[in-house]
């Protein structure tokens, strides 16, 4: 959750100029984090900084990046994400803000808010974007889908905390389709077996279901 180094939460219009004179600088967000308190800094995302952040979602495996993934994060700044199994690249330069859940790739560019680890993947610079990883996006989020019934699974699963909360902690194992998410098992350092993608089930709200380990 997003705050100001004055200790209120960030709230309202994002990019408004109440917004931007509560903002602070990378110093000002260190040193509040190093007086306690707070879990850790970010970068609120605004169209004019200039900043792309491409958001991998779970593709870091025994710190092996996912192959068909590691192209995002060459030859600019990466870093671990703070679930320790994504992983967030920076460029500079423009795209809009989008999230495709079947490929786990979300960019930030002028709105939300991108947590900072430092956790650093490469000792790369940020970059401007290059066309390869521009067009690479493009293939992901260009094609125009027709509205069908599981659209608004995705906007369900967008608007729920619950589910972006496991998604960011790395839970989420697979989609099972019709509102149910497979999740890790809390207890599945018990198990005498491995564990199916089905074995904990997470439902979307109002899609006729509730957690069901």
């Amino acid at each position: 959750v997003p705050y100001y180094v004055n200790g209120q939460r960030r709230h309202g219009t994002q990019g408004t100029p109440e917004d931007r004179d509560n903002l602070a600088t990378f110093s000002d967000a260190l040193q509040q984090l190093e007086a306690g308190g707070y879990s850790g800094i970010g970068i609120a995302m605004l169209s004019d900084a200039g900043l792309v952040g491409v958001d991998l979602d779970n593709c870091l495996f025994d710190g092996e990046l996912s192959p068909n993934l590691k192209p995002f994060t060459e030859g600019t700044y990466a870093e671990v994400s703070p679930s320790g199994q994504g992983v967030r690249a920076l460029y500079f330069g423009e795209y809009p803000d989008r999230k495709d859940h079947n490929t786990g790739v979300e960019i930030f560019h002028g709105k939300g808010f991108l947590t900072i680890t430092g956790d650093r993947l490469n000792t790369n610079d940020i970059i401007p974007l290059p066309d390869g990883v521009r067009q690479r996006l493009d293939r992901i989020f260009k094609p125009h889908r027709k509205s069908n019934r599981t659209d608004p699974l995705r906007d369900a699963a967008e608007k729920d905390p619950v589910y972006r909360h496991l998604r960011d902690k790395g839970f989420i194992k697979k989609d099972l389709g019709g509102g149910r998410i497979g999740i890790t098992c809390p207890f599945e350092h018990e198990h005498t077996t491995g564990a199916g993608d089905g074995d904990c089930v997470y439902f979307l709200p109002n899609t006729n279901g509730s957690l069901s380990p």
